[in-house]
């Protein structure tokens, strides 16, 4: 290849890279749809002891649509992440499905009640976008007979994918929730307690 052909193609493939990176980003919204991320194998199973009587979830973030914010490497612009939905219902479903993936017994046991402290998406953006994303949980077990006992939880996700396609946005928040919920339902003080044990 002579060197002339060489720097035209070189200057392609730079042209090309330019184009190809995103220029600006506006708003978007997510919705807040549960599907597992998290590998239910990080679960460890519960001792058969464990056993939740009522399960209760709420979002502590006061209804708070705003979750993170879009950016652009290197370059200026910003735009919001919100997310629409029942939050709570997206909540049930995670933290419902770590007590199963542990064989935690339902019906019978103290009460277990969960609460969304922090929920955030943000979103950096080139030629594809990383994603990153943040839960944490506050959760109090409560028997009869004996005082409350509240803990936070949290998990953390990372992601990689196309600039403004929701299903990038509901993984990456899917998996922090997965992983905020395996590690409260892994936690050895939680385990006893679900076993009576205070």
């Amino acid at each position: 290849m002579s060197q002339k052909l060489a720097a035209v193609s070189l200057v392609g493939v730079v042209a090309l890279a330019v184009a190809c990176r995103v220029s600006s980003v506006g708003p978007i919204t997510s919705e807040a749809r549960y599907s597992p991320q998290g590998a239910a194998s990080d679960v460890v199973p519960a001792d058969a002891c464990a056993a939740v009587g009522m399960l209760t979830v709420s979002d502590g973030r006061s209804g708070e649509r705003l979750v993170g914010t879009r950016t652009i490497q290197d370059r200026e612009g910003r735009a919001d992440i919100s997310i629409e939905g029942d939050v709570e219902d997206w909540l049930r479903s995670g933290v419902e499905r770590a007590l199963d993936a542990a064989a935690t017994r339902r019906g019978s046991g103290p009460a277990v009640a969960v609460r969304l402290s922090t929920l955030t998406v943000n979103e950096v953006a080139f030629r594809n976008s990383e994603f990153n994303g943040s839960v944490v949980l506050d959760v109090t077990v409560t028997r009869d007979g004996a005082e409350p006992w509240s803990f936070r939880a949290s998990g953390e996700a990372e992601n990689y994918g196309r600039p403004g396609n929701a299903a990038n946005y509901q993984e990456t928040a899917n998996h922090a929730l997965d992983r905020a919920a395996t590690s409260a339902v892994n936690n050895t003080e939680f385990r006893r307690r679900l076993c009576g044990q205070a």
